[in-house]
């Protein structure tokens, strides 16, 4: 599918992955502000999606989520949910937001587990010089 078909739609088309943290703010941020959007599934754990180079081409640095709009595209989860919530968010919802990009994201994944416990680190796979498989976490 071309770029120009990506963005001639009707709908945001929403690249994301349901366990990452981030696609759920933007997921949150989408449902909260009232926007109708297609989601996308990118398979980050397995298929490696985000490294194909349709997807390289929409979002450079290979994360989700990523939000393909009219006349943009957002590649921030943070971005898309201040699109969402209004530029200019009220100090309730800029609240809100400081306190999801406050928080470790180490806390909320393997990094966090990785860091502290040896036995973690032999038992979860990781992409390294020394594995001879690659699985993301």
């Amino acid at each position: 599918m071309t770029e120009s078909a990506k963005l001639s739609g009707a709908k945001p088309r929403l690249y994301q992955t349901p366990s990452s943290y981030y696609s759920m703010i933007a997921r949150l941020a989408l449902a909260e502000g009232g926007i109708a959007y297609e989601r996308v599934f990118v398979d980050i754990h397995f298929r490696l999606s985000q490294q194909q180079p349709d997807y390289v081409r929409l979002n450079p640095g290979m994360t989700v989520p990523t939000l393909v709009l009219a006349d943009r595209i957002l590649v921030q989860s943070r971005d898309i949910a201040e699109h969402a919530l209004g530029s200019t968010p009220d100090g309730e919802t800029k609240a809100w937001l400081d306190l999801h990009y406050g928080y470790p994201i180490e806390e909320l994944t393997f990094g966090g587990i990785l860091a502290r416990n040896p036995l973690a680190r032999i038992m979860i796979p990781t992409c390294g010089p020394k594995s001879r498989s690659c699985s993301r976490l």
